[in-house]
């Protein structure tokens, strides 16, 4: 069975503390990029706010049933691409976050970080075309 591993970024003028459903009925709700992996091997990331398209291959496994989605936090994937019309099952998915919970690790992102050590390097920032945007100020590499 193959798997297809997801995480994608967005944007919506409503806050995402209201709940993502309410984040994603915005009418400005969009999704910017969407990175994929299949099998856990290399990172593929499309730029939508660019005029990128998701591979169609990518689009039918999206929608096959024997393909395993994997993604942290998954329900935030799975809302955010089914009101972007990919409509898939919550079976067919599993949840890093959920995972790792069972392991005793605690959940969100930075918590996580955090409880394993790693650095941190940004937070509430996003890298797009080799600048860094944060708020209202953005800086090439």
């Amino acid at each position: 069975m193959r798997h297809l591993s997801i995480d994608i970024e967005t944007y919506s003028s409503t806050d995402i503390s209201f709940g993502v459903y309410k984040y994603t009925e915005s009418p400005d709700f969009t999704i910017l990029l969407f990175a994929y992996s299949y099998d856990f091997g290399p990172v593929e990331v499309v730029d939508l706010a660019q005029g990128g398209v998701i591979p169609d291959s990518v689009i039918r496994d999206l929608l096959n049933p024997d393909v395993i989605k994997h993604a942290y936090n998954a329900q935030f994937e799975i809302t955010c691409l089914n009101r972007a019309g990919l409509l898939t099952s919550v079976d067919q998915w599993q949840c890093t976050m959920i995972h790792g919970a069972y392991l005793g690790y605690p959940m969100g992102l930075a918590l996580l970080g955090k409880a394993l050590g790693l650095p941190v390097i940004y937070l509430n920032t996003i890298w797009i075309n080799g600048m860094l945007l944060s708020g209202t100020t953005a800086r090439t590499l």
